[in-house]
């Protein structure tokens, strides 16, 4: 009994951990069922790497050393949970978990639960990264092959061009899900028949190698399709189910290679399980796991604790002459306010937020002010969130960094915008809790110190002119004096030289 007791409550605070990270352990099944299903063949392979070391968990050796990194990884979780950056939050869960388990049970525990650690990795979704190398390597392959053809060709970019049409290597036909669906199957199988973690590697190398392959041969032979058939192939609209016959040949072959790969060990693996380590057995040492638990849980907690404290008090919505200032722009007398005028046709797209637009006039040049207003802003995810933008990226021509304007070194993002046979110039820029940036990574990160601040509100505000041609250059002075209540120094002259 004296033993059962701290055993359980030990069970208890790794589930108190468990379920402090919880934010992000939800996201895990939305993420893996777009287009990610292996994530849920991953989660239970893990799982059974972790019950078949159950038995080297048994023992308790503190290790100090890892208490630091723990804290550290606790507090970059609640960061990049506060400002929503996914991949990272996501990255940092099981990392935190196998250091709780380091840190109370010991270097054993690691050694122990390395490969499902490490084998999770491939249910976390950074390894979109990849797409532009395997992109390149895929016409790459592509142009050696076919230089060795009399298939004529001319490869520009991620372009492959026949005499008959384009076939483009785009982001889906970088053979991202072959790789990942094979490296998955080749994890499998080492975990499951091999012992040694040499092989174990080679096999899963082996794996990855050929999905790599069948994405190459996949590709090559539609290229060669698509020239014998002049482009009328029915496979250059749908290809889905060619592919994947393709990868089934690739994986049939990594069964072979792996079979002989695993002929070739000194010491096949045995189904039994391994006999635990009985070097540090004992009652687990509760002094010592209930401050690590404490250090692993900062992150949860300042994430709980920031929830329910009440919000700072956050200025009033609108544009007008009055409140101007509360959103960045500073109209001077000589502007006036058209409520009345004809809406324009310039929609910008930020899901969520509430708009207040008005229209300023002066000589006849007139400047709309739009302002995207989030009262109750999520961790970053809405104003930055990639679906929003100022205008489709077919409609921009031009997009830069302007400034600093004024003594304020207010810079902001200047697109130029085709409307019609008009332009637009827009400037904008974010207010996350009162602070302003042009950059939407800045503004992602700002979320961290709105959050400490008890700032829940969030704007982007988009400053525009529509001009033709030589107005533009008048179209940029207006928006400037809207913006800074002065008029525009002269080009190089001042802090404003960055016009």
């Amino acid at each position: 009994m004296s033993r059962v007791l701290p055993e359980m409550l030990s069970a208890a605070l790794a589930f108190a951990l468990f379920l402090g990270l919880s934010p992000s352990w939800l996201w895990f099944p939305s993420v893996w069922a777009s287009n990610r299903e292996h994530g849920f063949a991953i989660a239970a392979l893990c799982g059974w790497l972790l019950w078949r070391e159950r038995r080297q968990l048994q023992g308790w050796s503190p290790e100090r050393l890892l208490w630091p990194l723990l804290g550290i990884a606790s507090i970059a979780w609640w960061a990049a949970f506060t400002a929503d950056i996914q991949v990272v939050h996501l990255l940092l869960t099981p990392v935190i978990l196998w250091l709780w388990l380091g840190a109370t049970a010991g270097q054993r525990a690691l050694r122990a639960t390395a490969p499902a650690a490490l084998t999770f990795l491939l249910a976390i979704p950074v390894w979109e990264a990849l797409v532009p190398l395997l992109q390149t390597m895929t016409v790459l392959f592509c142009r050696a092959v076919l230089s060795m053809t009399s298939i004529q060709f001319t490869i520009r970019d991620n372009s492959i061009m026949l005499p008959f049409g384009v076939l483009e290597v785009a982001d889906s036909c970088s053979g991202l899900n072959f790789v990942m669906v094979g490296t998955t199957v080749g994890a499998a199988y080492a975990h499951l028949f091999v012992s040694e973690r040499r092989w174990q590697w080679r096999i899963v190398a082996s794996a990855t190698a050929l999905s790599i392959l069948a994405n190459w041969i996949r590709v090559l032979g539609l290229v060669v399709i698509a020239h014998r058939t002049r482009m009328q192939s029915s496979l250059m609209q749908d290809h889905e189910m060619y592919g994947w016959t393709i990868f089934l040949v690739a994986l049939l072959t990594f069964f072979m290679v792996a079979r002989r790969l695993e002929q070739r060990m000194e010491h096949p693996l045995t189904m039994a399980a391994p006999a635990p380590d009985t070097a540090g057995m004992g009652q687990p040492p509760l002094a010592s796991i209930m401050p690590v638990t404490a250090i692993a849980v900062l992150g949860p907690a300042l994430v709980a604790v920031l929830a329910v404290l009440p919000a700072a008090e956050t200025p009033a919505v609108g544009v007008d002459v009055a409140n101007g200032r509360s959103i960045g722009i500073a109209p001077g007398s000589q502007w006036t306010v058209s409520i009345d005028s004809a809406p324009t046709a310039f929609e910008p797209h930020f899901a969520g937020s509430s708009r207040v637009s008005r229209q300023f006039v002066d000589n006849g040049m007139t400047v709309q002010v739009d302002q995207f207003h989030y009262a109750q802003q999520k961790h970053g995810a809405e104003a930055t969130s990639y679906e929003n933008h100022i205008a489709p990226d077919s409609m921009i021509v031009q997009r830069r960094t302007v400034g600093p304007l004024d003594n304020s070194l207010r810079i902001v993002q200047q697109t130029a915008i085709r409307e019609a046979s008009d332009v637009r110039i827009v400037w904008s820029w974010y207010r996350i809790g009162g602070i302003e940036t042009p950059s939407s990574t800045k503004a992602k990160l700002l979320q961290i110190l709105a959050a400490i601040r008890r700032r829940r509100d969030a704007d982007v505000v988009l400053v525009s002119a529509r001009c033709k041609g030589a107005e533009c250059d008048a179209a940029t002075s207006a928006l400037y004096s809207l913006v800074t209540g002065r008029e525009l120094p002269a080009k190089n002259a001042g802090p404003a030289s960055g016009l």
